[in-house]
């Protein structure tokens, strides 16, 4: 391991590249009689065999990289979708229900029922009655913000 730490430490550290990094720790571990026999013996197989070891190596960390940046997107992209989902579907029900208490605030000021009003807009009266218990509640000026939040209160 100490071949492999020195050429390490002289890539991180020292900043080399590959191939003076391995030449370099290659020297040391000879000067410290380390290895020397093999490292005279086989010095650029050494050399090409370091530089193809650490070639792959930064290309797993290179692709180990994009496929956390692609799955993170992709979290993204889904909770982007879903949050736009759930506002349209927010959006919707909203639109639909200022369409119901601006249909009921027109049939009241026509002076119809409970039931007739149920009947025109073809709904049940305990679906509608909610909200024309506060549409009577609001006459005579309908404002249908205030409306809207005596509805989401109760």
């Amino acid at each position: 391991m100490t071949f492999v730490n020195k050429v390490r430490f002289k890539m991180g550290v020292e900043g080399d590249n590959v191939r003076i990094a391995v030449t370099e720790a290659m020297n040391e571990c000879i000067d410290e009689d380390i290895l020397v026999d093999f490292f005279e013996q086989h010095r650029e197989e050494v050399v090409e065999v370091s530089i193809y070891d650490y070639d792959e190596e930064e290309v797993r960390r290179v692709l180990a990289e994009e496929y956390a940046q692609e799955v993170a997107q992709g979290m993204a992209q889904e909770i982007v979708e879903k949050a736009a989902k759930e506002a349209s579907e927010k959006a919707f029900a909203e639109g639909e229900q200022s369409m119901m208490i601006n249909q009921i605030i027109k049939k009241v000021k026509k002076s119809k029922t409970l039931e007739t009003i149920a009947s025109e807009l073809e709904e049940e009266v305990a679906d509608i009655k909610p909200i024309y218990d506060v549409v009577i509640a609001a006459a005579p000026d309908y404002n249908i913000d205030i409306i809207k939040n005596k509805l989401a209160i109760n």
